[in-house]
């Protein structure tokens, strides 16, 4: 499953469990704690706290990216790996999302 570096030998894999399933499992959560807020237990600001998750979620798929953004060739060169910046794109889009959920969740619940 894994080469002796620690990464997997399957780039399909490795985006799986490093991009795609935090991202989802942080989804997840801000889209129960939003149900949660504005169905089960009003008024305890559960959605604005889930925005912390995604940021947390963004992070982890930022450091990642940086693991594999830079690369060696025969000679001796370094370069940055093309893949890096789509990446870096999608964990700023969940990092910006994250930030705004944090700080203007509790404003999008509606009171009762």
């Amino acid at each position: 499953m894994t080469n002796q570096n620690g990464l997997f030998k399957n780039k399909t894999l490795e985006k799986l469990f490093h991009v795609y399933l935090p991202s989802i499992l942080a989804i997840i959560v801000v889209v129960i704690s939003y149900l949660a807020d504005t169905v089960f237990f009003q008024g305890k600001d559960l959605f604005s706290r889930s925005g912390a998750i995604l940021i947390l979620a963004s992070l982890y798929v930022a450091f990642h990216q940086n693991k594999g953004g830079l690369g060696q060739d025969k000679n001796g060169d370094i370069y940055v790996d093309p893949s890096f910046f789509g990446y870096n794109k999608y964990s700023a889009l969940l990092g910006v999302i994250g930030t705004l959920i944090w700080a203007y969740g509790s404003l999008l619940i509606p009171t009762t």
